[in-house]
């Protein structure tokens, strides 16, 4: 900090500002043409001002003072000595844009830095597998061929449909044919042959 300067930092929930009161030989050069710079750190304090925080305010106030006193202005008005002076000292943001136009005052943001934090890729789930349809489970056809005698019929040839799909199958000793299908539904059953039986 240079001789006969004075700085204030002023915290918001948001912003860190710098506050300069600066001597004659510390202003800056061509800074009334520089408004545009802090018009917007000048709104961001007036609105932090205003929204009543206590620490922004002190730190306003003293700033402000400063600035009267250096002005010449000895002698501040009686109500600054309260607490909530800057809510009825209608003038405020008119001597701080008066002294930062004019170089007696600097107004800057502290540019806070920011951590990146590197977060690592993941990779993404693969997509759940698809559910295979349930394989069906057979159903078995189990057919016996008897005479009017009750004895089995060996070696015949017999026409069994199940599924809509038909099957010609030969009985064996026992008389018994067997077959599968899926939907357990009636079976339909031909004797083909049996006029030399």
């Amino acid at each position: 900090m240079a001789a006969g300067q004075r700085t204030w930092r002023v915290r918001t929930s948001f912003r860190e500002l710098v506050l300069r009161l600066n001597p004659p030989s510390q202003r800056p050069v061509g800074a009334a043409g520089g408004r545009s710079s802090f018009d917007g750190p000048l709104a961001h304090l007036m609105f932090a001002v205003q929204g009543g925080d206590p620490d922004v305010a002190a730190c306003v106030r003293d700033a402000h003072l400063a600035y009267l006193g250096y002005q010449g202005e000895r002698s501040a008005p009686a109500h600054h000595a309260r607490p909530p002076y800057w809510r009825e000292l209608n003038h405020l943001e008119r001597d701080l844009r008066r002294a930062l136009s004019s170089g007696v005052m600097t107004l800057e943001e502290v540019v806070r830095p920011t951590a990146v934090v590197a977060q690592e890729e993941v990779e993404a789930a693969p997509p759940p597998a698809r559910r295979a349809k349930p394989v069906a489970e057979p159903a078995p056809y189990d057919v016996k061929v008897i005479d009017d005698t009750g004895e089995a019929i060996a070696g015949i040839e017999i026409n069994l449909t199940i599924d809509g799909t038909p099957e010609t199958i030969n009985t064996t000793r026992a008389g018994t044919a067997h077959s599968e299908g899926t939907t357990r539904a009636d079976a339909l059953l031909k004797i083909l042959d049996v006029s030399d039986r």
